[in-house]
């Protein structure tokens, strides 16, 4: 009998660093610090440019004034040339950059259309407006309206003011 309760105490002994390890583990994994979201800003930040030089100083800002956010900017500069954008985004995509900001216009949007067509990244477009950047089911966001629904939104009030006009 005595024999038996030692081999119960022997692996009470072995299992109990096993079970604090394990706890540990647990723990650290619970608690760990979340890890950066990197955010590549997609400009064109040659010197002299206002619009890609604002945006990252905007970010500058922000980062300033909230030291505790987990957001790194990463600048992706692709000069507002659509030869480059393809390659300058892929290159972030590639290094685990998974969200984009970008001012660039429609030429270079066009082009970068297809490193959106799946959930793999998300870029949210502040300035180009195309036919060719509407209706399509993607993660390429944009903050300006639809060029189309502008457009016929532009007519229909011009042709409600011509109509109601009296030369």
């Amino acid at each position: 009998m005595v024999y038996i309760w030692r081999q119960k105490i022997r692996k009470v002994f072995l299992l109990a660093p096993l079970l604090v390890l394990a706890g540990s583990l647990f723990v650290w994994w619970a608690f760990r610090p979340a890890p950066p979201i990197q955010l590549g800003m997609v400009a064109w930040l040659g010197s002299g440019t206002v619009v890609g030089s604002s945006e990252i100083n905007a970010g500058d800002l922000f980062l300033e004034e909230h030291p505790e956010s987990r957001i790194r900017m990463l600048p992706v500069d692709d000069e507002w040339k659509p030869e480059r954008t393809v390659s300058v985004i892929k290159d972030a995509i590639d290094k685990g950059v998974r969200f984009f900001i970008s001012t660039h216009p429609s030429k270079c949007a066009v082009v970068s259309l297809p490193l959106f067509a799946n959930s793999h990244a998300l870029i949210i477009n502040t300035a180009s407006t195309s036919p060719a950047l509407s209706s399509h089911d993607d993660t390429f966001l944009r903050i300006v309206p639809d060029a189309i629904q502008e457009q016929r939104a532009i007519a229909k009030y011009v042709t409600k003011c011509l109509g109601n006009a009296s030369w």
